[in-house]
């Protein structure tokens, strides 16, 4: 019983460590897209999202995707883009 829930804690905090290393990633990029292209020529979907990612770095895509009412795919996608 123990070592199940050691490894359930591992497991989740392997998954968040990945989370954030992702967001951090994304809002890096974010950043850059925005300084070099301005938000103003950014897609309106795209800086929701851009936005949305900057606020919420802990947030996984399924989270995000919920948020936005968009698949996890859409949302993958757009970041991406």
């Amino acid at each position: 019983m123990k070592n199940n829930t050691n490894r359930l804690a591992n497991c989740e905090t392997v998954n968040l460590d990945k989370t954030l290393n992702t967001a951090f990633t994304q809002i890096d990029a974010i950043n850059k897209v925005c300084k070099r292209y301005g938000k103003k020529n950014l897609d309106k979907n795209l800086l929701e999202l851009c936005e949305l990612r900057s606020k919420n770095p802990t947030l996984s895509l399924k989270e995000l995707a919920e948020i936005l009412k968009i698949s996890k795919l859409g949302v993958n996608h757009r970041l991406k883009k």
